[in-house]
């Protein structure tokens, strides 16, 4: 468990700390801005290692007994979470459903994945995520609004955390694309999620 905590500290510690402005901008003002992204990208990917490794030694830990339907809750919210994350840097319009499009990505696929497994391991990982998600889109809100308020203002006017709030005065709505290739993405994962992940995501259906 030791290795896994650490793996977590590390990674969201890391994130974390770049989304408080005042934090990121001493640091990057001290060593530059190219090294502060060098020491967040490794510091993200040994957290990373670390979480996995640590998942793989503490093993099955059962902590709780999943729900008969809980197999289901991530099939019917991943496709969801695939099209809000294959938009979210790409298509302007995905910011009509929700202003943080691939944080709320993550917090799908971390709530979903909670409710359908129940070992220790997995509930850390996805736990974290999903704490990790709304507390980003508050962070990101608070940097921006600091260092281009007027930008901010704007995208606020026409977006909102609360999905589909700011449909109707949003000047862009997702294109279908961005549909399409979130939900391939998820059938892509969905089938191959036994070969990659060591279960597959059709079990209990």
């Amino acid at each position: 468990m030791t290795t896994l905590t650490a793996g977590l500290a590390l990674f969201f510690g890391s994130h974390v700390a770049s989304g408080l402005y005042p934090v990121r901008r001493a640091v990057a003002g001290a060593m530059g801005e190219g090294a502060y992204k060098g020491l967040v990208t490794v510091a993200s990917l040994a957290g990373i290692a670390l979480m996995v490794l640590g998942a793989r030694a503490m093993g099955f830990v059962p902590v709780y007994t999943p729900p008969a339907y809980g197999p289901l809750v991530p099939a019917l919210l991943m496709p969801a979470a695939f099209i809000l994350m294959s938009g979210a840097y790409s298509d302007p319009g995905m910011k009509a459903v929700v202003r943080h499009p691939f944080l709320w990505a993550i917090g799908l696929f971390a709530a979903s994945h909670l409710v359908a497994n129940g070992e220790l391991s997995l509930l850390m990982v996805f736990g974290a995520f999903l704490v990790y998600a709304p507390l980003a889109m508050l962070l990101a809100d608070a940097k921006m609004r600091v260092r281009d308020p007027q930008r901010f203002a704007e995208l606020a006017a026409r977006s909102s955390n609360i999905p589909f709030a700011a449909w109707a005065k949003a000047p862009q709505k997702p294109k279908l694309r961005s549909v399409i290739v979130g939900l391939v993405l998820y059938v892509v994962v969905f089938w191959t999620h036994a070969l990659v992940i060591g279960k597959s995501a059709a079990i209990g259906l």
